[in-house]
Order: structure tokens, then C-alpha cells, then sequence
């Protein structure tokens, strides 16, 4: 029950008829989510409006999660059978809910809805966030993308063993040519060979004729 109370003066209050106030009458904003896939299923995020509570700061978003924990519905079909389609309902804990959906077939585009409760009062629930949608790879696709992943990878291992190759060969080949162009000694004939002389085995001898002096080493 909620009364509003006019103050005429600074000793009295007038009242107002009591208004009474029920869950039906809260009023949320839809939720936001987005969609991948992960490993052959579908993971939904729902991510939930900002809540206006005076403990939040005005500069940040306090989701409406952080105060209540809500009663989360994700529903997903398909383009090509809008009839059958699957739904999740989660009781969340966390500021952002997670919900997962498995069985996709490939090729087909799936879109999601979300939209949140208030716990145990499904009267009181938020409009449906816009959709989103995501397609599943075709299985021929992914073959063809598995097939040219192979290719572009033999390309590389190819091109990486030629050149390995290629500098292998200059270098064996760097090599050989140093070692044709380096000079090979030429012995010297016996002759010219020098030989050590000890010291002690050189003599001298003088000899003088008509004023010459003749030195002979022996």
C-alpha cells in the first residue's frame, strides 16, 4: 500500500486514499543478449538493464541481477522450422546469464529471444529483447575449409624444405670455391733449399797477392 501525504502546514498531514501496489505493476526494460557458437552449440549471453537504485553510482550500471535474481527464458528456432523451436529457463545468480543449446544442424540459421521475471511472479516480466541470429557452417563448407587449411599448410612446409635446400647448396658450393682458389705451395728444388750452418763450423782465411785481400768462408 502506498499513500502520498500533503504537508499544508508545518504541524499537520493530510493523507491520501491508499493506492495499493502490486507485482503486476512493475514495469522492466527488455533484456540485451548475444549469440556464438562453441563447438557445435549455440551459447546465448543476456545481459540485463540497468536498475535505478540510489546505491549505484549515476556514472555506472548496476544491472537489475545485482538485486534480484531473476527468472531468465532464452528461446531459439530455426529459419527453416519456425514451429519447433527450443527454450531454456534458468534461475540466475550472476550479473549475466549463460545459456547453451545443442542438437544445431548445419547450415541453418538460428535467432534468439531472451527476456527475465521477477523470482516466483511471472506477472511481473520484462518485453522480449530484440533477436539475434547466427548461422551454423555448412558441412561442406567446413570440409572445403579443412581441405584448404591442408593445402596452404603443404604449400608453406614445400616452400620452406626448397629453400632450405637452395641455401644448403650455396653454401656447399661457397665452399668449394674457396677451396680452388686458395694457392698450393710449389716446393723449391733441392738446390735452393736453404740449409742451416752452425757458426762454428765457418773459417776464415786471408790471403794477400799484389795488394788484394782474398777472404774464402769454409
Amino acid at each position: 500500500m502506498v499513500r502520498l501525504g500533503v504537508h499544508p502546514d508545518t504541524t499537520s498531514t493530510v493523507w491520501m486514499k491508499p493506492v495499493k501496489f502490486d507485482y503486476s505493476d512493475f514495469t522492466f526494460s527488455p533484456p540485451s543478449i548475444s549469440v556464438s557458437l562453441r563447438e557445435e552449440r549455440l551459447v546465448v549471453q543476456v545481459h540485463f538493464p540497468c536498475a535505478a537504485n540510489r546505491r549505484c553510482s549515476t556514472k555506472l550500471c548496476c544491472p537489475i541481477s545485482q538485486l534480484i535474481d531473476p527468472w531468465t527464458t532464452v528461446t531459439m528456432n530455426s529459419d527453416v522450422n519456425m514451429t519447433s523451436q527450443q527454450s531454456r529457463t534458468v534461475w540466475t545468480h550472476d550479473v549475466v546469464s549463460y545459456v547453451e543449446f545443442s542438437g544445431l544442424s548445419p547450415g541453418q540459421n538460428y535467432c534468439v529471444v531472451a527476456n527475465f521475471s521477477f523470482p516466483t511472479f511471472s506477472m511481473a516480466a520484462s518485453p522480449k529483447s530484440d533477436p539475434q541470429c547466427i548461422r551454423t557452417t555448412d558441412a561442406n563448407q567446413s570440409e572445403l575449409q579443412s581441405q584448404l587449411l591442408l593445402g596452404i599448410g603443404s604449400t608453406f612446409l614445400f616452400l620452406f624444405l626448397f629453400l632450405f635446400l637452395v641455401v644448403f647448396l650455396l653454401k656447399q658450393r661457397s665452399k668449394t670455391t674457396k677451396s680452388r682458389s686458395a694457392p698450393v705451395p710449389v716446393p723449391l728444388p733441392p738446390s735452393l733449399v736453404p740449409v742451416p750452418v752452425d757458426p762454428e763450423d765457418v773459417h776464415l782465411e786471408l790471403t794477400e797477392d799484389d795488394h788484394q785481400i782474398t777472404v774464402l768462408l769454409f
